[in-house]
């Protein structure tokens, strides 16, 4: 049951939990979960309980929704700047996650910046606001060196034909024999 409760709740749910002997349950947050390497079975869970009414700082998963029209374009990539994000406020108003909506970016070189943000106004944001989340920006593609390879080696042959031809220095050069 715990195990389903944590896959629920994650690190930024507010939990009632009840312990043996206490009549009130007591608001917390799951802080660390250690899990056996081999077997995935829960071996210790951390959690922090927090008082109603006092304001907290937690950092809230940012889930990236829908689909940047920009991307259908071929060779565009969407470059992810930050996975979470630091917030303050009471604990029953941490949202789960932070959805950031990428259907707004139509054009390469959109981003969508951390003061781009719509949250609660009873939620702090501790982050710089020209914090990037995503942007889309063209591919880079390495053709440039391919070329200028081909070109070089070009140069090298030339250079070695026309020393093969020449002759070396201080010898003059000899008329072709006649046969």
């Amino acid at each position: 049951q715990l195990q389903h409760i944590i896959a629920q709740a994650g690190m930024s749910r507010l939990i009632n939990l009840r312990i043996d002997n206490d009549k009130q349950p007591k608001s917390v947050f799951i802080r660390e979960v250690q899990r056996d390497v081999l077997s995935n079975q829960l071996l210790h869970v951390d959690f922090y309980q927090v008082i109603k009414g006092e304001k907290i700082a937690v950092d809230v998963p940012i889930v990236l929704v829908g689909e940047a029209p920009a991307m259908k374009e071929k060779g565009r990539m969407l470059t992810h700047g930050i996975t979470s994000l630091s917030i303050e406020c009471l604990p029953g108003s941490v949202p789960p996650q932070i959805e950031i909506d990428l259907s707004p970016l139509e054009e390469v070189e959109q981003a969508i910046y951390v003061r781009d943000i719509v949250l609660s106004p009873d939620i702090t944001v501790h982050a710089d606001p020209d914090q990037l989340l995503v942007k889309i920006s063209e591919a880079i593609i390495k053709e440039e060196e391919v070329v200028v390879a081909a070109e070089v080696e070009e140069e090298v042959e030339a250079e070695a034909e026309a020393e093969a031809e020449a002759p070396a220095e201080g010898e003059a050069k000899k008329p072709p024999a006649d046969s």
